[in-house]
């Protein structure tokens, strides 16, 4: 596994979820910021570009894991993708490796287990006791009968199946712990916030000068004045919970929030292209700018008024 670490400097602190965007997370042990997981080769280069555009120190190691379970951890999620569906997903390519669904019945439960890398599959009769927490429940059902399972599906490496599930339960438990603090947070927000109330603004991941709002206990934007769907409204709340002093007050947006990150077209040596902002800066009045290509920083030779430079980010989105 490729693992890509950054320095701790006071300016990466203030771009943390964008890092997280990218699965790079702060590492309190090694005080530095580095990705615990394997990322996808497009989020790696992403990465690189997002260090190189800030002038992040960083270094590219490889890590090389010596136990079964730290390799499985470092590759592999458990991930609810439905009520009932279940997979196991590489997290370099998304391809999932396995998919675990649930039909329930009144009497019993068919559990089936597809490994989609091997075209093997397998149905499992039972009953699942603990519907709040059926994976859970279905690990404890396969491997208290490992020899069942073997005896009547001969043709599915069962051995593998149980192993990355034994490794994969508790990372999945830890994440789930995370999204019931989120939702539980979410809900303490709505019951102290009044009806039709300011929520927050300048959420990363959104366009900057869009506002939010609480409208019976669902988030409204003013960018198109729609009501989120339940992925942005997520969204929104994970921002929040990390963030709790922005909950009801509008931030102050600063060149950075409106501008960097954002496209706009150039001229570099008589080529006219479009190049994204990395930096912006206040010079008498007037706001100078330096654009990324991904590999060079050019600093721009005139300046711009900022209601010139927000009409060519708007014209270039």
């Amino acid at each position: 596994m490729m693992r890509i670490i950054i320095k701790k400097n006071n300016d990466i602190y203030k771009l943390r979820e964008e890092l997280l965007d990218f699965d790079i997370r702060w590492d309190s042990k090694n005080q530095t910021y580095n990705n615990r997981y394997e990322i996808s080769l497009d989020t790696y280069n992403a990465a690189i570009w997002f260090c190189e555009k800030h002038e992040f120190a960083y270094e590219i190691k490889e890590i090389n894991f010596k136990d079964d379970y730290s390799r499985i951890v470092s590759q592999y999620l458990l991930k609810e993708i439905d009520k009932n569906v279940y997979g196991i997903q590489n997290r370099a390519d998304l391809i999932f490796s396995y998919i675990i669904s649930i039909y329930s019945n009144v009497e019993q439960d068919i559990i089936n287990v597809v490994d989609n890398t091997k075209g093997q599959h397998f149905s499992y009769r039972t009953k699942i006791q603990d519907t709040s927490n059926q994976i859970m429940d279905i690990h404890k059902i396969f491997s208290n009968n490992i020899s069942r399972l073997k005896d009547e599906n001969k043709n599915f490496d069962t051995d593998t199946f149980i192993v990355m599930m034994n490794s994969l339960l508790s990372e999945f438990t830890n994440e789930s712990e995370i999204y019931g603090k989120i939702k539980k947070f979410k809900f303490h927000t709505i019951s102290k916030l009044n009806e039709n109330s300011f929520l927050c603004n300048g959420v990363k991941g959104f366009y900057p000068e869009t506002k939010f709002y609480l409208v019976k206990g669902k988030i409204k934007s003013t960018f198109n004045n729609n009501f989120l769907d339940n992925f942005q409204e997520n969204k929104v709340w994970a921002f929040l919970y990390y963030n709790h002093d922005r909950v009801g007050i509008e931030k102050k947006l600063t060149l950075q929030d409106l501008f960097v990150g954002y496209k706009i077209p150039v001229q570099i040596n008589t080529f006219e292209t479009k190049m994204e902002i990395s930096k912006v800066k206040w010079n008498d009045g007037s706001i100078k700018v330096e654009v990324f290509d991904g590999k060079t920083k050019y600093k721009i030779n005139r300046t711009y008024n900022k209601d010139e430079l927000w009409a060519m980010v708007i014209s270039n989105r």
